[in-house]
């Protein structure tokens, strides 16, 4: 699928489009928004895509066969149960009854916007995401989200932010109170994914599919690499990616531009900043140093 696809896509000319009540766009730019939905019964599964929903049931229990992550098993929500569908991840939803829902979608591009501390970090649940959530709080957070979209000002859009960052707050502070402790990966998983990556380093190697290629999911192989590596994927990779360019700049006689892109930076400019900030001398000059 595109990793440019959004779960807007989905509500908008999707399978859940002729469903939609009313829709409210949380701002001209931000790609966000909320709708409501009176849905049939029947399969109404979330393809995976570069989003984050959340789809609270406003009408009476529903119920039906659900997979939000931890397997297929039937369930019967109740009018605030919350399905959380993570990005990159499907989930399964096939209900007996027609209901109605409210569904927040925000974007990753969105959420990293808002919430910039992160740094390309995976959004993180801890798992909270598997089953239904139940929570006043974040129940009245969603009414708060809703309510905020009549005035299209600036200050609406401000606030707007700041709901959508208590709710983001609010859902990891809930899944501390079920946090699991992280699960190293094995010495053979480790290695597999580490020989990949020194393979070709210029490669992509985005976090799903480097978690695809073991069989976890972006959040849980995030925790694990972190947990054996004692750094996240994005870091680590940073880190070799500069070892290589040390190389390089010691042994051969290629340009700075040129190295930047054998070891996967996308152009000098990026591999300037990160060496610099990280050995605290610029490409050139480490390379002076070196012959000098």
């Amino acid at each position: 699928m595109n990793v440019d696809y959004t779960h807007i896509d989905w509500f908008e000319t999707g399978q859940v489009a002729p469903f939609v009540m009313a829709r409210q766009m949380l701002g001209p730019a931000s790609g966000a928004a909320m709708y409501r939905c009176a849905q049939p019964a029947g399969d109404m599964s979330d393809p995976p895509a570069a989003s984050l929903i959340l789809a609270r049931l406003r009408s009476s229990a529903a119920p039906g066969l659900f997979d939000l992550g931890s397997g297929r098993k039937s369930f019967t929500p109740l009018v605030n149960h919350i399905a959380i569908t993570m990005p990159h991840q499907g989930t399964t939803y096939i209900l007996d009854k027609a209901h109605e829902l409210d569904a927040l979608v925000l974007p990753v591009a969105e959420i990293d916007r808002i919430e910039p501390d992160r740094s390309g970090a995976p959004i993180d649940f801890d798992g909270l995401h598997a089953n239904f959530v139940r929570d006043q709080i974040v129940s009245t957070l969603l009414d708060m989200v809703w309510a905020s979209c009549d005035g299209g000002c600036e200050n609406e859009r401000l606030l707007q932010e700041s709901l959508i960052a208590s709710i983001m707050h609010r859902l990891r502070t809930l899944a501390g109170s079920h946090a699991r402790s992280p699960v190293a990966l094995d010495a053979q998983t480790l290695a597999r994914i580490v020989d990949c990556i020194e393979a070709d380093l210029a490669g992509d190697h985005s976090l799903v599919e480097l978690s695809a290629s073991v069989g976890m999911t972006a959040s849980a192989f995030h925790r694990a690499f972190r947990e054996t590596t004692g750094r996240t994927p994005h870091a680590w990779l940073l880190e070799r990616r500069v070892e290589r360019a040390k190389c390089l700049l010691r042994q051969t006689d290629e340009t700075i531009a040129n190295v930047a892109y054998d070891v996967g930076f996308s152009s000098q400019a990026h591999l300037t900043s990160t060496f610099t900030k990280r050995l605290g001398v610029s490409p050139a000059r480490y390379r002076r140093e070196q012959r000098s």
